[in-house]
């Protein structure tokens, strides 16, 4: 993933859908085992921002 610095417009991302490491991908089963989003540079700032602001200080606190 790129930082937001080097993040011209969007990026695509793809996951594979099922940690299944026995299932092949192929032209017939890749519309059920691939997902594919945009995630355009506002929406990494926002996940970045609630990362910061709200998991960090939960997982940086030592008493959680």
């Amino acid at each position: 993933m790129p930082t937001l610095d080097k993040l011209k417009k969007k990026v695509v991302l793809v996951i594979k859908a099922r940690q299944d490491k026995t299932v092949d991908i192929t032209d017939a089963n890749v519309q059920k085992e691939v997902m594919m989003m945009e995630i355009n540079r506002q929406i990494l700032e926002n996940l970045y921002l609630i990362c910061q602001e709200v998991y960090m200080p939960v997982l940086g606190n030592p008493l959680n």
